[in-house]
């Protein structure tokens, strides 16, 4: 394995799981800014630090709108998982299901050749598994956190109902149970969507000509961002997902900031995936695991974890890495 190219694969792994704490500014938190215009952003950052490795390689690749497209329709698609699911059950279905589609489409249409592939297999897993259990452990507190708050409606709903001021329907359980099962297929319908759109976000890569490759193809990404970026945004505000407002005061610094941090792990892993000891199979995969640094964020600057779900989560952390590990050998 080059230790370069896994190196850089790591990077994007770092930036991967990085670029979503600004979301959790303080001040982007206070004004409740809706995750569509946070993403719009989001896109804006990704194509201000684009525009330097145009200067450098001024080329454009027609697929690379593809993989603009790719990306913002995978970064939609884990907005309505969020919502369906809550984030930390749709992150594990979205990061896994990238995770298997990278790397088949790496190995079945690109030919990365896998030399060992009885650490290949297992690696798979146990990547695919610690990130259920990093995934897990979110959930474990997320749901904590909403008991909180659906105990706390609850009695203000009894509350109100006692003193005649509400004027609600009240569901059914089988009304309930319907609502249930159409969000959790939702859910799991847009999560999947966004781990095989995100999956596939340089797969196009591949087939444009040598001199559009690698750095250089990273402006015709973000071109195809800029088209579908705005038209993505206004198709939320059409629907009720998102206000007709930009939250610029608020909102454009940090989202900015988190769309070049994440265009920093884009040109990371751009260089692992074009690194033939590398290549798609493994960068890619290995990329999902910003969960990871996602998760120790969550633990270090939020306190989101502790107690036994911190445990599970360095438990998980480490069934992560060694799948990592057994998926970089498997090239040795």
């Amino acid at each position: 394995m080059d230790v370069g190219g896994l190196i850089a694969a790591i990077f994007a792994a770092v930036f991967n799981g990085s670029f979503g704490i600004l979301s959790k500014t303080k001040r982007v938190q206070e004004a409740q800014v809706p995750p569509p215009i946070f993403n719009f952003w989001t896109c804006i950052g990704i194509i201000i630090s684009s525009l330097p490795f145009l200067f450098l390689h001024p080329v454009f690749a027609p697929l690379g709108l593809l993989s603009g497209v790719f990306f913002v329709v995978s970064m939609a698609s884990t907005i309505f998982a969020i919502q369906f699911l809550g984030l930390s059950t749709a992150a594990g279905l979205w990061s896994g299901t990238a995770v298997v589609v990278s790397f088949t489409f790496g190995v079945k249409v690109l030919g990365d050749t896998i030399q060992k592939p009885g650490l290949a297999a297992p690696g798979l897993m146990l990547l695919i598994g610690g990130i259920a259990g990093i995934a897990l452990n979110g959930e474990v507190v997320a749901r904590r956190h909403q008991n909180e708050e659906t105990l706390r409606e609850s009695e203000e709903a009894a509350a109100e109902l006692e003193l005649g001021r509400t004027n609600d329907p009240l569901l059914t359980s089988e009304d309930a149970k319907i609502k249930r099962t159409r969000t959790s297929l939702a859910g799991l319908a847009t999560a999947i969507g966004a781990g095989i759109f995100g999956g596939l976000v340089l797969a196009p890569m591949d087939f444009v000509p040598e001199d559009a490759k690698g750095l250089a193809y990273i402006p015709s990404m973000a071109a195809g961002v800029l088209l579908t970026a705005p038209l993505l945004t206004l198709a939320f505000v059409s629907v009720g997902q998102a206000p007709c407002q930009l939250y610029t005061k608020t909102a454009a610094l940090p989202g900015i900031l988190a769309g070049i941090i994440w265009n920093a792990g884009n040109a990371c892993s751009i260089i692992a995936t074009t690194n033939p000891n590398v290549g798609l199979s493994i960068a890619y995969p290995i990329m999902q695991a910003g969960l990871l640094f996602a998760g120790l964020w969550g633990v270090v600057l939020f306190k989101e974890l502790s107690g036994r779900e911190q445990v599970g989560y360095w438990l998980s952390s480490v069934v992560l890495i060694a799948g990592v590990s057994m998926l970089a050998a498997s090239k040795n």
